[in-house]
């Protein structure tokens, strides 16, 4: 049974839990002992709800080399952790082979690819295992160096290289059918994606971020930030900073959507302990300035060096701490509508703020940005969206197919922008 924060009690209960919850992931990093860091629970919450929270964060196995030492775990409770434990190592083991094997085929058929975010921050752990896996990321593309050391996506104009992204594409949907995978999504969003049984998921990536967000300008050209891992080869990698300052920012772009869970506290503990010697910390603050997430990485990397009590000393640390408690690894669809109509009303955000108010504007704003989504519409429409004439068309064939598909979650959706104050 989870913890909950329907009222609040329950979000109080479900705060304490998951300040807990960390002390027994920071305990795992150090090494130590349930004799050196008692971590009691808090009151009124158990151990089967200590690994309901730990699973809905994806910090069950993370969690695992403290809670083993327990002797006062329920046997079912303690095997079921374990078990969660023993699957993340062997899908770890699975996952490793299958995605070399992969890049093997992309080698093989010229294309550049950079592994990106769990693929390598699982490295940074511990022990890999530790840090549960669910996709294997990857940009990907043909590329050319531009004479100065510099990459860039294959092409001499942005026709050229559009076009050329495109035959990328289709090479790397023939990779994947030829090993047996389903195609779940193809030209959709930012990136494609592959299923094959029994726990193969792979998201390749044609950008790092959405153009049209925040942050695209400064990823327009994403193959600027890498090098070769090996001379003449086709495996890309950022320096420490680089990657790190990727991880901040897909890391807000989850959390101003539809939110993200604790793990990514584990995450930036991990990369400073392994890497943080190879940081340049005056770039990273100047770069970090020009994305305006300066106050959001200060936050996300106090919680991760000093832990929960990093809540006692940083107002903004606990709003962000008590936000990623309350929304679970992957964020909730409500926290998504909650995040995108607090926007419109100039809300407070997840570092807290001055709030204001959702009123009928923001509702009619909200709903017309859902309607008239264009990145949406062109990933749905990928040839017709390129006739200007007929958006106004798509927009219409686009809400009538998607009230006739999922009717009760669209009404779901409309209830909470109308129920929002």
């Amino acid at each position: 049974m989870p913890v909950t924060s329907g009222t609040a009690a329950g979000d109080e209960r479900l705060i304490a839990a998951a300040r807990t919850l960390m002390d027994m992931v920071n305990a795992s990093f150090d090494g130590a002992s349930c004799a050196d860091r008692p971590c009691v629970l808090p009151e009124g919450v158990t151990w089967a709800n200590m690994l309901s929270l730990a699973i809905t964060h994806s910090l069950d196995a993370a969690s695992w080399p403290y809670v083993q030492g327990r002797s006062d775990i329920p046997e079912k409770v303690r095997s079921a952790w374990e078990r969660r434990s023993q699957l993340s190592l062997f899908r770890h083991v699975r996952m490793d082979a299958e995605r070399e094997a992969v890049f093997a085929e992309l080698d093989r058929a010229g294309i550049a690819y950079m592994p990106l975010r769990g693929t390598l921050i699982a490295n940074y752990y511990p022990c890999p295992e530790m840090r549960t896996m669910s996709d294997n990321d990857f940009l990907y593309g043909y590329v050319e160096c531009d004479g100065q050391g510099v990459y860039r996506g294959l092409g001499s104009n942005d026709t050229a290289r559009a076009r050329n992204a495109e035959r990328a594409m289709l090479a790397v949907r023939d990779v994947f059918a030829g090993r047996g995978y389903e195609v779940k999504n193809l030209r959709g969003g930012n990136h494609d994606s592959y299923h094959k049984e029994p726990c193969y998921n792979f998201e390749p990536h044609r950008h790092l971020i959405t153009p049209t967000g925040p942050h695209g300008f400064y990823y327009e050209n994403p193959w600027r930030l890498a090098k070769p891992v090996h001379e003449g080869g086709l495996r890309f990698a950022m320096d420490a900073t680089d990657e790190y300052i990727y991880t901040v920012v897909h890391a807000y772009k989850h959390v101003v959507g539809s939110g993200l869970g604790l793990r990514i506290v584990a995450d930036v503990r991990a990369f400073w302990a392994c890497r943080g010697d190879a940081m340049d910390e005056g770039r990273l603050v100047h770069e970090l300035d020009v994305l305006g997430l300066v106050e959001f990485e200060r936050a996300l990397r106090w919680l991760a060096q000093d832990g929960p009590q990093a809540c006692e000393e940083c107002d903004s640390a606990k709003n962000l701490f008590e936000y990623l408690a309350r929304c679970g690894a992957y964020g909730t669809r409500e926290q998504g509508i909650a995040n995108r109509l607090s926007a419109v009303a100039g809300k407070a955000g997840p570092l807290g703020g001055p709030a204001g108010k959702v009123d009928a504007r923001a509702r009619v704003h909200y709903v017309l940005g859902r309607l008239v989504d264009r990145e949406v519409i062109e990933a749905s429409f990928p040839h017709a969206s390129r006739v200007r004439l007929l958006l106004p068309a798509l927009v219409v064939i686009r809400a009538v197919r998607g009230f006739a598909r999922h009717p009760k979650r669209l009404a779901r959706e409309l209830g909470q922008v109308l129920r929002s104050r």
